[in-house]
């Protein structure tokens, strides 16, 4: 069996009649040239290898509730400044040292305070801004329904396929099957 050769400038009839035809894994022949046989599943939820990537969910974020406190606390400590004067306000707790601990310890740990919530207000800017991205809506084509649904971008899977319009942007790294312009190119 041959593939069959597609133009990019395919008419949105001829699109719709290839995914109907579309069953997630066939290839339809034409005995036109000798190329190689390659066998592409598209839309198809039944096969295994769907299961092993990951989901398209975006996230920015460095922290989460639980990772907050440990994983921003060792990013403080990571600058010499703040375990200098972490040693330095330990240093203060002995008998030999000339200031009271709270001299020291009060900028510290305002210094440390600061900084957490300037890392806490930024990192929850950055989740809202990834729910934001991951709720944007595409369509993608159901067999089951063989019509165009809307999902959200998080909910796109490997060989899903989708159809982008004009100055929409892509919600994944995507191969071109057709173009809507009458010379069949596409400007990203």
């Amino acid at each position: 069996m041959k593939p069959e050769k597609r133009k990019s400038g395919m008419n949105p009839n001829q699109l719709n009649q290839l995914l109907t035809q579309a069953s997630g894994g066939a290839s339809s022949s034409t005995g036109t040239s000798s190329e190689e046989v390659r066998t592409v599943f598209t839309n198809s939820s039944d096969h295994q290898w769907r299961k092993t990537f990951r989901n398209n969910r975006t996230r920015t974020a460095k922290y989460t509730v639980f990772t907050f406190f440990p994983r921003s606390l060792y990013e403080q400590f990571r600058r010499v400044a703040n375990v200098y004067f972490t040693l330095v306000a330990g240093l203060s707790l002995t008998d030999v040292s000339p200031v009271r601990p709270w001299t020291t310890f009060t900028p510290l740990a305002i210094v440390l305070g600061v900084s957490l919530v300037k890392e806490a207000i930024e990192d929850y800017k950055r989740h809202q801004a990834d729910k934001k991205e991951n709720g944007r809506e595409v369509e993608v084509w159901s067999r089951s329904r063989r019509d165009w649904k809307t999902v959200r971008w998080d909910q796109v899977h490997v060989g899903d396929i989708l159809r982008v319009t004009r100055d929409q942007a892509f919600p994944a790294d995507l191969v071109l099957l057709s173009s809507g312009t009458s010379d069949g190119v596409c400007y990203v």
